[in-house]
């Protein structure tokens, strides 16, 4: 490095890497001024030649990994392949890498986070959850004196969208789902958003960077919106709760619970109230306590400004990276508890909820309260909550009542969270 100057390369330009471009173009000397950190962009590499804004393209990855003279690769490409190579590359070569890739973190980071400190470069990924939040800067620096105890994120803008419309305009879930893309909150192919895979990369990023755990997907529960109803909606409302898709990482002794499904949240709770395609991240330490970081969880600007962040950290920061595995163990999730809303389908008849009480009941399941909506009907919904109940005992009772000749379809639970 040539004293405080920063040889980039940029390879993925899509949204992110043309706002990188933009912001570098209008505001390096800003940052330098800011900083003492000279942002120089040496090369920008697509698969198709787009307006680079003058700055030199390339369409070979190759040719920003081979040069010398390029201190810092960023990585924009998305996925877990390619991206994984071009990652590889750049560390064994020497180079510093940012990237925004959640993905590649989430599948590779235990790979790719030792690699980058055995030959002395950064991994930088503060654009990979949140957007331009500066949650991963939060938990290395700002909140690095204090022992992290739970974490709880509306990471998912689209999700937290949908379900935003849902309760305002009282809309079902598919309709709120082509709301959502009419107004570009959501993709053509929604599905990694939706089924809650999105936020899961995120959760398994806190989860190394605040808890040194690399954990891998399959061994987390995943739980997306699209199964959350109108009557959910409703009986939220009705019950003090609003319902979001939560990244929830909690630590619990020498073990720490990862998860990502809908929740039932107070209305008196300060992520309750993040609505429409904000984000926000609840984190609480054991002296600092509660503290909220809030904003916009995508976009090519508010993204551009966390990667550019992560440039500068690279010297002025060195060692920023700093995540080393721990000794914490991941939280068996059938013996994660909770409470729990049940939503079932019954067939409206004398009895059934006698028969439902004694499949809870022998699960060691106790009732808190039960209502129903609808009368006079053959099937009505009916919902149920629950005291503190074991995952795994609320699973099992869930195929227990399946299998009765009064209910209609599988019943559907949403956690509650207090």
């Amino acid at each position: 490095m040539d004293g405080k100057k920063l040889k980039i390369g940029i390879i993925g330009l899509g949204c992110i890497g043309r706002g990188v471009m933009e912001l570098i173009k209008e505001n390096r000397e800003d940052i330098l001024k800011n900083s003492g950190v000279d942002l120089e962009l040496a090369k920008v590499c697509d698969l198709q030649k787009v307006d680079t804004m003058g700055f030199e393209y390339t369409n070979d990855f190759n040719e920003i990994l081979n040069d010398e003279e390029i201190d810092v690769v960023i990585e924009l490409i998305g996925g877990t392949g390619l991206a994984k190579t071009i990652v590889e590359g750049a560390l064994k070569k020497k180079k510093n890498v940012v990237t925004a890739n959640k993905a590649l973190l989430a599948k590779f980071g235990k790979e790719l986070v030792p690699l980058a400190k055995d030959n002395g470069v950064e991994i930088n990924y503060e654009a990979s959850v949140g957007g331009g939040i500066p949650i991963i800067e939060a938990l290395k620096n700002s909140l690095v004196s204090n022992k992290i105890n739970s974490i709880y994120g509306i990471v998912n803008g689209t999700c937290n969208y949908i379900l935003t419309q849902m309760r305002d305009n009282k809309l079902p879930f598919d309709v709120a789902l082509k709301e959502a893309q009419k107004k570009g909150f959501a993709e053509a192919d929604p599905a990694l958003d939706i089924n809650g895979g999105d936020s899961a990369h995120k959760a398994i990023v806190l989860g190394f960077t605040s808890f040194g755990i690399f954990e891998e997907l399959d061994n987390i529960i995943v739980e997306g919106i699209e199964d959350v109803s109108a009557l959910d909606m409703i009986m939220a409302n009705d019950l003090g709760y609003e319902i979001k898709l939560l990244a929830v990482l909690k630590k619990e002794g020498n073990e720490v619970d990862i998860r990502v499904h809908p929740v039932m949240i107070s209305k008196e709770h300060l992520l309750s109230k993040v609505d429409n395609e904000l984000n926000a991240i609840f984190v609480e330490g054991n002296f600092v306590g509660p503290t909220l970081f809030y904003g916009k969880g995508a976009g090519s600007h508010p993204t551009a400004s966390a990667v550019v962040s992560d440039l500068v950290k690279i010297i002025n920061q060195p060692g920023y990276c700093g995540v080393t595995e721990g000794n914490l163990t991941l939280k068996d999730s059938g013996e994660i508890e909770t409470r729990y809303y049940l939503n079932m389908i019954l067939k409206d008849v004398p009895g059934v909820l006698a028969k439902i009480s004694k499949v809870l009941g022998d699960r060691n399941i106790s009732l808190m309260a039960v209502s129903q909506k609808e009368k006079d009907k053959e099937y009505v919904p009916v919902i149920f909550l629950t005291h503190n109940a074991k995952e795994k005992d609320i699973n099992a009772a869930i195929s227990d009542i399946e299998s009765l000749d009064c209910v209609k379809e599988r019943p559907r639970k949403i956690r509650i969270v207090d």
